[in-house]
């Protein structure tokens, strides 16, 4: 299946970590559970859509949004073609991670709200969720940009002693390991 992400449907580009991605898709076996938080109009929702198709894998893929003004028809029409392999839930975070039991999923990707309190909220209901060996990553983490969101601060905040690489396309990556509360 070729990508379409870069289709001009998608009125904003702010998807910067294709890479990321396509890692975890290799990484994560047949049979994964994944979770993406914040999915606006679907670009880089439509891109793991791919990915997971491409893969040949049976991953299930999660679209959390509110999606305000309209905008779960937007997303809904610019994921036509990769509709059988996500599932859209349309509420909040903190409502959609009660949905998952905890240690359940493999791959969690929080993209939603950068105030403060919605980033730690974010994160306090979505890392009980993830799987010993999984990852829970973010974008927007920019610890030498205080103006730009919170996500940096937060991050450093609740995993002080896990290694955030700091990376060129603006994530975090936290590794639950086997055997660790953090």
């Amino acid at each position: 299946m070729q990508h379409f992400y870069k289709s001009p449907k998608f009125t904003d580009d702010w998807f910067s970590f294709s890479k990321l991605y396509s890692d975890v898709v290799r990484q994560f076996p047949s049979g994964s559970k994944f979770v993406e938080v914040g999915c606006y109009e679907g670009r880089s929702s439509a891109y793991m859509a791919v990915e997971i198709a491409n893969s040949k894998k049976d991953i299930e893929f999660y679209c959390v949004d509110i999606w305000l003004d309209g905008l779960h028809k937007t997303f809904t029409e610019n994921m036509e073609s990769v509709k059988d392999y996500y599932t859209p839930i349309h509420m909040s975070s903190d409502d959609a991670a009660q949905k998952f039991e905890n240690e359940s999923l493999d791959f969690v990707f929080i993209d939603a709200d950068h105030h403060y309190d919605s980033v730690k909220r974010d994160i306090e209901v979505w890392w009980p969720k993830v799987k010993p060996g999984g990852i829970l990553a973010g974008h927007d983490f920019y610890p030498h940009e205080p103006t730009w969101g919170d996500v940096a601060k937060v991050v450093k905040e609740m995993f002080p002693k896990s290694h955030i690489p700091l990376t060129s396309i603006s994530c975090f990556k936290v590794n639950k390991l086997v055997d660790s509360d953090k």
